[in-house]
């Protein structure tokens, strides 16, 4: 199967997965968002921020749109990118009065790199199927653990720690393909935090 066709498949999966969890228990969608999350590395950039929102039974399903910074090093300018991603985290464990913990948060992330550099389907200047994949938009998988301190606050609800192992699409083929490579050669680690406020 064409890799493009396959990547359009696993994302119409993914938006009815995100439209399907949303009617869950017919839990209400708030468009005000319910915390702010930041993260370290992780395939969006040497920093990400932006807005979620949980929801669903238990609030046990988060969906984000992060703004990534990735520093220019080698290249010749900074780039920015553009993160979706979809959380899931399918029981939680209580820990006193004021921290909980949710053993596992599973879920994919797609994100693109802005820039004119970058492309969708392979340029004419090379041959046809030259590139199977897309430059500009990336499929990623990831699992972690996220830990969540209570708050007695009138306005926050928690301030939460999470990390997430991940990996994507063309690192799994390179995996399958070579079956050589290390762990640390396809799976990457990202670190981060959440603010979340209590929504009325």
């Amino acid at each position: 199967m064409n890799w493009l066709r396959f990547k359009t498949v696993v994302l119409g999966i993914f938006c009815v997965g995100m439209a399907h969890a949303q009617d869950l228990k017919k839990t209400t969608f708030k468009v005000v968002p319910s915390h702010l999350t930041g993260q370290f590395a992780g395939a969006m950039g040497a920093a990400a921020v932006g807005p979620g929102f949980n929801y669903g039974k238990h609030k046990r399903w988060d969906s984000e749109v992060l703004l990534g910074y990735v520093p220019k090093f080698d290249s010749e300018k900074v780039k920015y990118t553009i993160n979706f991603r979809q959380t899931y985290k399918p029981f939680n464990l209580h820990l006193g009065n004021h921290l909980s913990l949710y053993p596992l948060r599973t879920g994919a992330f797609v994100n693109t790199t802005i820039g004119k550099e970058f492309w969708m389907s392979t340029p004419e200047k090379y041959p046809s199927k030259y590139y199977t994949f897309s430059t500009k938009l990336r499929l990623n998988i990831f699992a972690g653990q996220e830990l969540a301190y209570h708050l007695k606050s009138k306005d926050l609800e928690s301030i939460r720690f999470f990390y997430d192992i991940h990996t994507s699409d063309l690192y799994l083929i390179s995996r399958i393909q070579n079956t050589y490579l290390r762990k640390r050669n396809y799976l990457g680690l990202a670190l981060g935090v959440k603010l979340q406020w209590k929504r009325f």
